[in-house]
């Protein structure tokens, strides 16, 4: 209920109406999660979405689309990072973050900020196998399930990716200064000159 975004408020009363709507004759709750729990919830929520998204992008051996858009809530600029991947014979946008805060709106601090977002998923990713290994040290299966820490880079949008943004002129900015990051992050990788292409496009 959380993900289809559930006010925290109702979401205990929704619990005990589709309890007595499956069991009318029955008593089967005998306790609700209150609100505050429920609060806290989101926060959990919110850390499981971008470790999902971290695994995904950490999966697919390259980045078919980067695209960044901002929007202001209560006078505070957000702005999301979305990555579209090939799978299962079509294509997915994995959302890695679609609130994020940079210290001002400039494309030199929102290209910084990007490759935070990235570095995030990075340590998200080593955070799950440093727990998997304390809590299944035996659980090779399990490990092995996990794709390895370096895999998750945005230096895979260099293997023929896509940036996309709108036309406005800071984003224009942002797309020159972003490719210019993902290329100096693919080199420090050890791709070689011929193996890096990155192409621009505006909507």
């Amino acid at each position: 209920m959380l993900s289809h975004r559930t006010p925290p408020s109702c979401i205990a009363p929704n619990i005990l109406t589709v309890a007595r709507t499956i069991y009318p004759n029955r008593d089967i709750v005998f306790e609700l999660p209150g609100v505050s729990f429920i609060r806290h919830c989101r926060s959990v929520l919110c850390y499981l979405t971008k470790l999902l998204a971290a695994f995904l992008l950490a999966k697919a051996p390259k980045y078919l689309e980067f695209h960044s858009d901002g929007t202001s809530r209560r006078q505070i600029t957000m702005n999301n990072a979305i990555v579209r991947i090939a799978i299962n014979g079509g294509f997915r946008n994995i959302c890695l973050n679609s609130a994020i805060l940079s210290e001002d709106e400039t494309s030199a601090m929102l290209t910084q900020t990007m490759l935070r977002t990235f570095r995030e998923a990075k340590h998200i990713l080593k955070s799950w196998h440093r727990v998997t290994e304390r809590e299944y040290p035996d659980r090779d299966d399990l490990k092995q399930l996990l794709p390895p820490i370096s895999e998750m880079s945005v230096a895979k949008l260099a293997k023929g990716g896509w940036t996309m943004t709108d036309t406005c002129s800071p984003m224009l900015l942002f797309r020159k200064l972003w490719t210019k990051a993902v290329v100096e992050v693919a080199k420090a990788e050890d791709m070689e000159e011929h193996e890096i292409a990155i192409y621009e496009a505006g909507k």
